[in-house]
């Protein structure tokens, strides 16, 4: 696998950051997850992922890391996070039978889980992975591009800081439909995407996988450099 040249990743996220500069906000990253729950506060939606909460995991700074976009007085106006899961032997199916069955509760009680057939697309993804979640924009900060440059942004923050085989995240099919999906730059998308025996109770149980193989973000780099 031909290593992704990092001036190109470089730029990249500087073409990024510098739109978001230019509208007045600034990034700010961090790996202490209670310092992003203290920094959401005051938020629309000021609590995190069963994916992310403080509640539920606990991350070291090499398996985590959250990006925040702010305005120059230092408001908070979006975020996102994500972490790498090293699956060695396992595929992707595999993880994520053991890990929803312990991150969500079931519909009805108990805990969700899967069911014993799933698309075959989890069952050929294994390694080192990337999962990117709880992305959220306030409202009143919507339509200015944000989530676009957000979304790319901690893809490259993952491959410089990881290398990962794939990276991916889950989105609702309203989402996925939307004018702005497109400009996320994912390339994979299954609506299939997971199967219950028992579906969460806490959220959609009809999601959409979406993400990139490490191919995919080489070409996601070049489509950023070069527009």
């Amino acid at each position: 696998m031909e290593k992704i040249d990092v001036y190109k990743l470089r730029t990249g996220w500087g073409l990024l950051n510098k739109k978001l500069n230019d509208q007045g906000y600034c990034l700010r990253r961090g790996e202490c997850f209670e310092e992003l729950e203290k920094c959401i506060a005051g938020s629309t939606r000021p609590e995190l992922t069963e994916h992310f909460s403080t509640k539920q995991n606990t991350y070291t700074p090499r398996t985590a890391f959250w990006i925040s976009v702010e305005t120059h007085l230092g408001e908070a106006v979006g975020r996102v996070a994500t972490r790498i899961d090293r699956l060695q032997g396992m595929t992707l199916v595999d993880y994520w039978r053991k890990y929803w069955q312990r991150c969500y509760p079931g519909e009805g009680g108990g805990q969700a889980n899967l069911a014993a057939t799933q698309p075959n697309f989890g069952g050929l993804i294994s390694g080192n992975v990337a999962y990117i979640g709880d992305l959220y924009i306030e409202p009143e900060h919507r339509k200015n591009g944000i989530a676009s440059a957000l979304v790319k942004i901690v893809q490259l923050d993952a491959l410089d800081e990881w290398e990962p085989d794939f990276v991916y995240g889950w989105m609702t099919r309203e989402h996925v439909a939307s004018p702005l999906f497109p400009s996320y730059g994912f390339r994979a998308v299954h609506t299939d995407g997971i199967r219950w025996n028992i579906p969460p109770g806490t959220i959609d149980d009809d999601l959409v996988f979406v993400g990139n193989r490490y191919s995919d973000l080489d070409d996601l780099l070049s489509q950023i450099t070069t527009s």
